[in-house]
């Protein structure tokens, strides 16, 4: 199948819905006769997926450079920590560094919220899978 490119529009947009310049990052939105034109039956869904102008919300956080996109990540695995957002995968590599774990991944569920210091943040839940302990060496993490 060959999709026309000239039909397609995207933007790169920061968290307030404004393009970002070359080379920053920020979601990608995109509009055309391909893209979905909203959720069945979910006008509350739609009102979060899609822009007042009709463009659609990826999720994908993008570093667009001149005509090329690169992908960095999905919006969703950003945690809001009291407004600061924290990369689930710089904490999951933080975590996978530790010699005793083999496995690890972080969730955010979208409907547990914190309240702290007056603002509003996720509550994430952190899987870890260690290495069976070695015999004689205790299975621990190491203190800060």
């Amino acid at each position: 199948m060959c999709l026309n490119a000239a039909l397609r529009e995207i933007n790169v947009v920061d968290i307030d819905g404004r393009t970002v310049a070359d080379g920053e990052s920020g979601e990608l939105i995109t509009r055309g006769p391909y893209t979905i034109r909203g959720y069945y039956n979910a006008p509350e869904v739609d009102s979060a997926a899609f822009t007042n102008d009709g463009f659609y919300r990826m999720g994908d956080i993008v570093r667009k450079r001149g005509r090329y996109v690169y992908t960095e990540g999905r919006r969703k695995d950003l945690i809001n920590c009291g407004g600061e957002k924290i990369s689930c995968d710089e904490v999951e590599n933080l975590i996978f560094g530790l010699t005793q774990v083999s496995q690890v991944s972080i969730v955010v569920p979208e409907t547990v919220n914190t309240f702290h210091k007056g603002v509003v943040g996720d509550t994430p839940a952190i899987f870890i899978v260690f290495y069976p302990a070695v015999k004689g060496m205790p299975l621990s993490v190491p203190k800060p």
